[in-house]
């Protein structure tokens, strides 16, 4: 429902600028009696949707980097010990199944811990979450007994952190 409601708005929202520039061109086109083939004119009138859908996709994929969503789902600003960031999605209608894998040094992680107000848990099965993680976001994590499990209560979304105690590898997960 949301993606529908999204998808309207944004393109209401691009239509109106690309019909305002393309009646600029025109009159432009217009005014300086340009008498070029149709298929020249059909590329100028078209080329202001051009440029706003790559503006579009610019800031879409700005706003989508693996930093850009540690950021959005787990603290702001990234610490500066957070390394190797991976990041894994799964969208559907009425859930959403997020995946990052990080390294991050102990004093951040404690941090972290803190932030998200993370509490130990141990009733998780890790081979259970090795197989969703794959079979969700494609991504293999190696879930093994030196991993940590931590959980927060949230009845909104559930968000869990995975981490190796040897190394400092983290996975956080995120679904609702």
């Amino acid at each position: 429902m949301w993606a529908l409601l999204s998808g309207a708005i944004t393109c209401a929202i691009l239509l109106i600028p690309q019909l305002l520039l393309q009646w600029a061109f025109h009159n432009v086109i217009r005014r300086r009696h340009f008498s070029g083939s149709l298929l020249k004119q059909v590329f100028l009138l078209n080329c202001p949707i051009a440029i706003l859908v790559i503006a579009a996709l610019v800031c879409r994929y700005a706003a989508t980097s693996p930093r850009s969503t540690f950021e959005k789902l787990v603290m702001k600003p990234t610490p500066e010990s957070v390394r190797d960031l991976k990041r894994g999605r799964l969208i559907a209608m009425d859930a959403a199944f997020w995946v990052l894998r990080f390294k991050i040094n102990s004093n951040d992680l404690h941090r972290l811990l803190e932030i998200k107000n993370f509490v130990p848990n141990n009733e998780e099965d890790l081979e259970q979450w090795k197989q969703r993680i794959r079979a969700n976001v494609e991504m293999d994590v190696n879930l093994t007994a030196e991993w940590q499990i931590y959980a927060t209560e949230n009845k909104k979304m559930e968000e869990y952190l995975f981490v190796n105690t040897n190394s400092l590898d983290v996975v956080f997960v995120l679904q609702y």
